[in-house]
C-alpha cells in the first residue's frame, strides 16, 4: 500500500516527539551547561594563565559555534545598468517647523 496525500498517519513518531538523536542532542547540551561548564571553564583560565593564547583561542573558537553558529556569507551580483532601479529622494517639509 501505497501512503497518498491526504491519508492518515498509523505508523513513526507521533507530531512534536524528537528522535533519539535529538533528545541525545539536547540532554549533551544540558550536561555541556550545567554539570561541565565549570570544568570547561577553569580549563579555559588555566590556558589564558599559562599564555597559551593560541590554544585558548581555538577552544574559544569551537566552543563559539555551539552558541552562536556562523552566519552564511553574503554573495554578490554583477549590477548591470539594466538591474538598476530609479531611486527618489523626495523632501517632506514639516508645517510645524517651518
Amino acid at each position: 500500500m501505497v501512503f497518498k496525500k491526504g491519508d492518515k498517519k498509523i505508523a513513526g513518531r507521533k507530531k512534536g516527539t524528537p528522535n533519539k538523536k535529538t533528545s541525545l542532542w539536547d540532554e549533551f547540551g544540558d550536561q555541556m551547561m550545567g554539570d561541565y561548564a565549570d570544568f570547561v571553564k577553569k580549563y579555559m583560565k588555566e590556558l589564558q594563565d599559562a599564555g597559551k593564547y593560541e590554544e585558548f583561542m581555538k577552544h574559544y573558537k569551537d566552543l563559539l559555534n555551539f552558541f552562536k553558529p556562523k552566519m552564511q556569507s553574503s554573495q554578490t551580483e554583477d549590477v548591470t545598468p539594466e538591474k538598476l532601479t530609479r531611486i527618489e529622494i523626495v523632501e517632506i517639509k514639516d508645517e510645524k517647523t517651518d
